[in-house]
């Protein structure tokens, strides 16, 4: 949901006279942050699903790869050395796998 829906469900509370109004007011104050995070959350989602729409047909499993580190960069921000670092940790301890940044297209 990003803002622009946010404000048009807003508008339809408002629309209606009284209590929905102020029920909405009320739903808003304390669950606006929220509701916005929720949003970005959704805006980041669909920006990953671009990339793997344009990007994903792409023959060849290097670039595929490249791909899926593309969508983790985007959905993890910065925080993506520490998920390459949890990623490549398994039973054997550190470095148990290696993570591949793949090769652009």
């Amino acid at each position: 949901m990003n803002v622009d829906q946010l404000n048009a469900i807003k508008a339809k509370f408002y629309a209606a006279e009284g209590e929905k109004a102020e029920v909405f007011d009320v739903m808003y104050e304390h669950f606006g942050d929220l509701i916005r995070e929720i949003g970005r959350l959704w805006e980041k989602i669909d920006s990953a699903t671009d990339k793997i729409k344009c990007f994903g047909g792409i023959g060849g499993g290097h670039h595929k790869q490249w791909v899926l580190d593309q969508v983790i960069r985007h959905l993890v921000g910065d925080g993506y050395d520490e998920w390459v670092k949890q990623y490549e940790h398994g039973a054997e301890g550190p470095k148990s796998y290696q993570w591949d940044v793949g090769i652009a297209p």
